[in-house]
């Protein structure tokens, strides 16, 4: 028997599968648990493993895998760890940084949309599904389809308590500081709430998520130095998005020495997708649009900033990027997106 795992890493994940893994245990026989993200992943599992009973646990399967998984009648949970708590929960427990948190969680986030609406998944939630351990536990069985006695039910339960499915609930912002707080939120919250049933709204990616190439292991939140070459100044964040049409809003900050000097913002993955270029008139902020299309979720996305001539001297700031679906561009609208493409932002 193999039992099929879709969630994002988290206590209440981990959770879940220890729950499958004990029911299975008690009508089948032992199970073993592994993680996959890749459809070789599992059939090697099947292949070489001398077990019988698998529970596969998926954080973020690859565009076969999840092709496969989608079309599969198999029964299986989705578990919608709050996105947040699952970030904390990589930082607390795994030693994650909170931009490397952020990165994980958000591509875990991407290929879990997709699960959320199939006929043969139960879907499991901290915040609906916490409250009552045995019920909990009574509808992953009957999703399973497995049926034990009220006694080898009560052995099961005693195995669990409350305190297993509260600790998903209670990690806390405790020992971040306030930026590193507003990143988790900022960045992971538009997931939650689309895990609501609401619509996918505003993307953010904090200037912290981004490098400077000149010092690449430096986060971009301070001025940046143009002086020197042309080069790229400002690169990544190397975060996944949904297949489709997004419109990325860069806003940027000039001083007065690179007023006339003329930047190209690009997006790509392993190859540029889409690009504009602004030359200020004035020192300030400016809002640069970049309209763009995915055919695909699996590559990570870079937002990259270059300046076009080299420069004696001034500097640039990245405020932060934002990303919202954009409709499928129509001919009478493309002149409209490109003037807006360079405003100062108010």
């Amino acid at each position: 028997m193999m039992v099929l795992s879709v969630g994002l890493p988290g206590m209440f994940t981990d959770w879940g599968e220890r729950v499958i893994s004990a029911l299975i245990e008690r009508v089948h026989g032992p199970a073993t648990t592994m993680l996959a993200n890749a459809l070789e992943d599992i059939a090697e599992a099947i292949v070489v493993s001398d077990m019988e009973h698998l529970v596969v646990g998926v954080r973020q399967p690859n565009a076969r895998l999840r092709k496969a998984l989608l079309a599969s009648a198999k029964p299986m949970i989705v578990f919608l760890e709050d996105p947040t708590r699952s970030a904390l929960h990589l930082v607390a427990n795994h030693g994650y940084s909170v931009p490397a948190a952020v990165r994980t969680v958000s591509g875990c986030c991407v290929t879990l949309m997709d699960f959320r609406r199939m006929e043969n998944a139960l879907i499991m939630s901290p915040g609906r599904d916490s409250g009552d351990l045995e019920a909990g536990i009574r509808k992953i069985a009957t999703h399973l389809g497995m049926s034990l006695s009220e006694v080898e039910f009560s052995d099961l339960l005693g195995e669990f308590t409350t305190v297993d499915m509260a600790r998903a609930r209670d990690l806390t912002f405790a020992g971040l500081n306030e930026r590193e707080q507003a990143m988790l939120s900022e960045t992971l919250g538009t997931y939650a709430e689309a895990f609501d049933g609401r619509e996918l709204g505003k993307l953010i990616w904090p200037r912290e998520l981004f490098g400077i190439s000149d010092a690449p292991t430096e986060a971009a939140t301070r001025d940046i130095d143009i002086a020197g070459r042309a080069r790229c100044l400002v690169f990544g964040p190397y975060m996944q998005l949904f297949p489709g049409n997004w419109k990325a809003r860069v806003v940027l900050g000039f001083s007065v020495e690179t007023v006339g000097t003329r930047f190209m913002i690009d997006v790509a993955t392993d190859a540029p997708i889409s690009h504009t270029t602004i030359t200020p008139d004035a020192a300030g902020v400016y809002e640069v649009i970049v309209d763009f299309a995915l055919s695909e979720s699996d590559r990570p996305i870079e937002v990259r900033i270059f300046n076009e001539r080299p420069a004696f001297e001034g500097h640039i700031a990245l405020g932060f990027v934002s990303l919202t679906p954009a409709p499928v561009l129509q001919a009478a609208t493309i002149e409209q997106y490109l003037q807006e493409r360079t405003q100062p932002a108010l």
